[in-house]
């Protein structure tokens, strides 16, 4: 399965835990034009779910192959990261340092898209300023730090499963799949706005926003920039209807009942960014959004 298939299926899961719950499930199903998408939306899941594991078989024949590559361009790009956050760090360049700033396995534990990703942006902010400030960086680095990315841009998408495997497994009804359960899906998430937007009552009001932040994470998902993760309380459940907030702009948003949020089309750079509880308690955290990243940020209160 692609990235931009994993964005979509953790999209539509979000909604199959929704329909799911004890709580909102009785609500919906007071809605007469939930029960048909909501089938709709579980056999297109169903689908999804069939053809994934057929495609797993082929992707892991192929693990020792794509994997060295992946650990190899993660190494390279930590070895010069490391040097140019060293020298940044010590001229007080606090923002490029911390744009540098990343373990190698920011790189290797990535799915194969966003290792992608954040490999081009974390070479970009290097050939940016190699030789000012980054004195220690040369243009034979970059050279090769590219040559390291399109080795693995190349390797990441293997193995190509052939026509006959796909029809065979079923795995070439993935596309239609996904357009029907993302179309019941939104279904689903308008309908709940519909009949359920208005009301004053608390759990309706929580239903409603956990339903349309799973139906706004497609569009906020690989190839944007900006932050996504969960809000935890001491004991680890869910901090619902916590506020996440990136401090100086007017970007925020609201945990659902899984303690999900995300924060889609924010500029690159760095920043301050706070989480903080219907009670008031509140922690803060750092991070460097890189262009065309949804960097991951959770919380946990203690």
């Amino acid at each position: 399965m692609t990235h931009p298939q994993g964005e979509k299926l953790g999209a539509i899961n979000r909604v199959g835990n929704l329909n799911d719950n004890d709580i909102y499930k009785v609500k919906m199903e007071t809605i007469e034009e939930f029960a048909g998408e909501q089938t709709r939306f579980n056999n297109a899941r169903l689908i999804i779910k069939n053809a994934s594991a057929a495609q797993a078989i082929t992707q892991e024949e192929v693990a020792s192959t794509v994997d060295p590559v992946k650990l190899a361009i993660g190494k390279i790009i930590y070895k010069y990261t490391r040097r140019g956050y060293r020298l940044a760090n010590s001229l007080g360049k606090k923002d490029l340092a911390n744009s540098l700033h990343y373990p190698i396995t920011y790189i290797t534990q990535a799915l194969k898209d966003k290792a992608v990703d954040k490999s081009t942006a974390l070479i970009k902010v290097l050939e940016d300023n190699k030789g000012t400030p980054l004195t220690n960086i040369k243009a034979a680095d970059i050279i090769l730090l590219k040559a390291a990315l399109s080795k693995y841009a190349g390797a990441k998408d293997l193995p190509i499963e052939s026509i006959q495997f796909k029809k065979v497994y079923g795995t070439d009804t993935l596309p239609q799949a996904f357009n029907t359960a993302i179309d019941a899906m939104n279904s689903i998430c308008d309908y709940a706005e519909s009949y359920f937007g208005d009301s004053d009552v608390l759990e309706d009001k929580q239903m409603v926003a956990a339903y349309m932040l799973a139906k706004q994470y497609i569009p906020a998902g690989h190839k944007n920039t900006g932050i996504l993760g969960t809000a935890l309380n001491a004991i680890g459940h869910p901090s619902i209807n916590a506020t996440i907030h990136i401090v100086d702009t007017e970007k925020y948003a609201i945990t659902d009942y899984l303690g999900n949020y995300s924060l889609a089309h924010v500029v690159p750079g760095y920043y301050t960014v706070t989480c903080k509880t219907e009670g008031g308690d509140e922690v803060t955290k750092t991070v460097f959004i890189h262009q065309g990243v949804m960097e991951e940020l959770d919380f946990q209160i203690l």
